[in-house]
C-alpha cells in the first residue's frame, strides 16, 4: 500500500469538519503537532 505523507507549512490554516469523531481527532492533533492553525466543526451532540 501506498504510505502518502504531507505537510502544510507551520502557521498555514486548516478547517476540520468532524473533529469530535476518531478520525477527526486525530487529524486535529497531527495538524496542531506541525503547528498549523486549526478551526475544528462538530454538530451538537444529539439530545
Amino acid at each position: 500500500m501506498n504510505d502518502m505523507r504531507y505537510e502544510l507549512p507551520q502557521g498555514s490554516r486548516a478547517l476540520v469538519t468532524g473533529a469530535t469523531g476518531f478520525t477527526g481527532s486525530v487529524l486535529v492533533r497531527k495538524l496542531v503537532d506541525q503547528g498549523v492553525n486549526v478551526v475544528a466543526i462538530a454538530a451538537p451532540a444529539p439530545t
